[in-house]
């Protein structure tokens, strides 16, 4: 693993320490207020995901062309499983069809295999139980049987997509868990990293204050004598640079 993989590994584990909602509360005060996918619930896996996104574009199907045979196409969603980089969050528009499932416990199994770390839709998953077997953690709007050529005809990969009314390129970072899903842009990940170490590692002190009894008020938001206060605290319980987890 080169310098900047280590640097850019380092920054997904601290996303998904601090999780979608201090994420998304950072880049709402710097003015990326649509960074938030809007309907991907976590179906399948616990805890949180982070990675570059690999993405994955469905068209409205139209019958004499979305049949069974496009599967077999060069350019199918098969395809692009075959070929999904290891580490990966897949992103799928399905442009909030609810009843096509996107991908089923074949496919899921395809990306386990390549080292994907989860995928995320704002369309429907089939199978279900096919999907907890995997295992593999899976983000979707709606789960049911229909496969995905009820509704939807393949567009491609590795493309600018829709997601959940947001905004995704390629190898922009995503982060999941329970709360759903976040994208940060790729240029940003580092930066944005260590504004969630700062925030969460200042969140563990102001629980560990309010579990004593003490008021809000000054510890969040902050005070002067708070910060003082602080910087005190991190240097005896941070000292080692290894950040504790904020209960959840």
């Amino acid at each position: 693993m080169t310098t900047m993989n280590r640097a850019r590994q380092a920054a997904y584990d601290a996303l998904k320490r601090g999780g979608t909602a201090t994420a998304s509360g950072l880049l709402v005060g710097a003015g990326l207020k649509r960074t938030w996918m809007q309907g991907p619930k976590q179906l399948i896996g616990k805890g949180a995901v982070g990675g570059p996104g690999f993405t994955i574009s469905f068209l409205p199907g139209r019958e004499d062309i979305t049949t069974k045979a496009s599967y077999a196409a060069k350019d199918s969603i098969m395809a692009a499983c075959d070929i999904v980089p290891e580490g990966a969050v897949v992103v799928i528009d399905a442009r909030g069809d609810l009843v096509s499932g996107t991908v089923g416990d074949i496919l899921l199994e395809m990306l386990k295999r390549r080292g994907a770390r989860g995928v995320i839709t704002d369309g429907a998953v089939r199978d279900l139980i096919g999907l907890r077997r995997v295992g593999l953690p899976v983000w979707a709007a709606a789960n049911g049987a229909p496969e995905a050529i009820v509704g939807l005809h393949y567009a491609g990969h590795s493309a600018t997509i829709g997601c959940g009314g947001v905004l995704v390129m390629p190898n922009d970072t995503i982060v999941a868990d329970e709360d759903g899903a976040v994208l940060i842009p790729s240029e940003l990940t580092e930066s944005y990293a260590e504004q969630v170490t700062k925030k969460v590692d200042y969140e563990l002190f102001v629980l560990e204050n309010l579990a004593e009894g003490r008021p809000l008020k000054g510890l969040y938001p902050t005070d002067a004598a708070t910060e003082q206060e602080y910087a005190a605290w991190s240097e005896k319980n941070l000292k080692s640079n290894e950040s504790r987890d904020v209960p959840r």
